[in-house]
């Protein structure tokens, strides 16, 4: 009761070398995923723009 320390949540457990690994992993993913994305738009609209006036 006498205990002035102020209240601290859980520490959380250093992650291993594999969690790090994949942890790596998916947030290359999530960055690549979102460059193909933007670069598939500016291909496929110009296209589709450009089929559209030609037919």
């Amino acid at each position: 009761m006498t205990d002035l320390r102020p209240y601290a949540g859980p520490l959380k457990p250093p992650l291993t070398a594999g969690a790090r690994f994949i942890r790596g992993f998916k947030r290359v993913g999530i960055v690549l995923g979102v460059i193909v994305l933007v670069g598939g738009f500016a291909i496929t609209i110009p296209i589709a723009i450009d089929e559209d006036f030609s037919s």
